[in-house]
């Protein structure tokens, strides 16, 4: 008799350490997961730029032409944009200054200001042509100006974004794509 009910009690504690166990596993599972979905930033919250959270941060952003090089330091944020082959479109190129403009003036607290150049690049010579460049103040921020400039569609820019944005175009860029636009 005493065997038996040794035994049924070891059954039951090992049939219940299996329940304590599973139970436990599943609520740490389900507690894993709660942390890993959570949202990394809120609407209204803004990131705060580092080195360690730079790549991770840009990469989230889509944009059509790629990102070539990228430099942090004193609150500047400096970017190259890289052009390769020829199916450039100026409308793609500005909506990804005007995106990566909103990402450093609106979704960061610490980037005071965004340079910002596309480069055309020759795979076969190996050598990087400038065709245009942006100069983004946070004290200048203009969010009228930023919504103009990611839905324009034309290659010739207005001379009000080129001065809001410190643009510059290189002769370069007026001959492929403004003087093709008007005709010349």
């Amino acid at each position: 008799m005493k065997k038996r009910r040794i035994l049924s009690l070891v059954l039951v504690m090992s049939l219940g350490a299996a329940v304590l166990l599973s139970t436990f596993v599943t609520g740490q599972s389900k507690k894993w997961i709660a942390e890993e979905s959570k949202e990394v930033l809120s609407a209204n919250e803004q990131l705060t730029l580092t080195d360690k959270n730079l790549v991770d941060a840009l990469h989230d952003l889509s944009l059509h032409t790629p990102i070539s090089k990228v430099k942090w330091s004193k609150n500047v944020l400096t970017l190259d944009l890289k052009v390769t082959g020829n199916s450039i479109i100026p409308s793609e190129i500005y909506i990804d200054i005007a995106s990566i403009a909103s990402f450093s003036m609106e979704r960061t607290n610490n980037v005071s200001q965004l340079m910002l150049r596309v480069l055309a690049e020759d795979e076969w010579a190996g050598k990087r042509h400038l065709l245009l460049s942006a100069d983004i103040k946070r004290a200048e921020w203009d969010r009228q100006a930023w919504m103009k400039l990611s839905e324009w569609k034309n290659a010739a820019l207005p001379d009000e974004l080129i001065q809001r944005f410190h643009m510059t175009e290189t002769n370069l860029w007026r001959e492929q794509f403004i003087s093709s636009e008007n005709g010349y």
